[in-house]
């Protein structure tokens, strides 16, 4: 889910209705986060 009137830069990933915000420029914490929630 990609808040865009919010802050491009970021997306928000819900899991278990706990919103996180990830910088889509950070790949490495990106990729860690990816790797736990699918």
């Amino acid at each position: 889910i990609v808040e865009r009137s919010t802050i491009k830069h970021h997306k928000i990933h819900i899991t278990n209705g706990t919103r996180t915000l990830v910088d889509q420029r950070d790949r490495s914490y990106r990729r860690c986060l990816n790797e736990t929630v699918e």
